[in-house]
Order: C-alpha cells, then sequence, then structure tokens
C-alpha cells in the first residue's frame, strides 16, 4: 500500500524494533518513496529504554562505553550503499541517546562507510 502511494520507509533503530536491516528486508530490500529519499533514524540502543539511554549519557558529550551498538552501523552502511545503488538518497538522524554523543556516531558512520567505499 506504501508503494503504491509513493510513500516510503522510515527505517529507525531503536529500543525494541528489529536491526535496521531486519526492517529493510521487510521491504525487500526495496526503496520506494516517490521522492527517491529514504530516512534512518538512530535513536537508542536495541532493548534498552529511552529514560534509561539519557541518564546513561547525559550529557551526551562523549562515546558511552558499552552503549553504541556496532550492527546499527553496519546496517546503517549497508543500507545507505544499497540506496547509493538504487539511486536514493539517504538522511541519517543520530540521537545522542544512540551511543552518546551524537556527532560522534555520525563520523563513526561516515568513516566506516568512506573505509568500505574506497
Amino acid at each position: 500500500m506504501l508503494k503504491s502511494h509513493g510513500i516510503g520507509q522510515v527505517l529507525s533503530h531503536w529500543t525494541w524494533l528489529p536491526h535496521l536491516k531486519d526492517q529493510f528486508s521487510k521491504a525487500e530490500n526495496r526503496f520506494f518513496n516517490a521522492g527517491g529519499r529514504v530516512l534512518i533514524r538512530l535513536v537508542t540502543p536495541r532493548n534498552m529504554r529511552y529514560d534509561e539511554t539519557y541518564s546513561r549519557a547525559f550529557p551526551f558529550d562523549t562515546m558511552v562505553e558499552g552503549m553504541l551498538d556496532q550492527r546499527m552501523i553496519e546496517d546503517t552502511i549497508a543500507i545507505m550503499e544499497a540506496a547509493i545503488q538504487q539511486g536514493v538518497h539517504v538522511d541519517i538522524m543520530v540521537n545522542n541517546r544512540a551511543g552518546g554523543n551524537a556527532p560522534r556516531i555520525a563520523q563513526e558512520v561516515a568513516i566506516r562507510f568512506l573505509e568500505r567505499n574506497k
């Protein structure tokens, strides 16, 4: 139904949702937003409540050991690569609660992406 209306998916790494690649596979690894975009939200580690992430990550000025899910990074990169192959623009929203410091998480995604795609 979403595809017939040109509405794309929003993939979210969040407390109780499946892994990002599992969410993407439910769409048969396709993007179907009429605008040619996909949004990936890196919100919280899986199986960690939103309020708990705040107390662990505050004041959000550094990465917190044990919070950053490496699979989240790998899944994000894999979806980015698929999007590029399909001519789709990727927007990524990173929350401090995903690992302690959003700019550093974004930097980690960028560095790993560039390393894999030299």
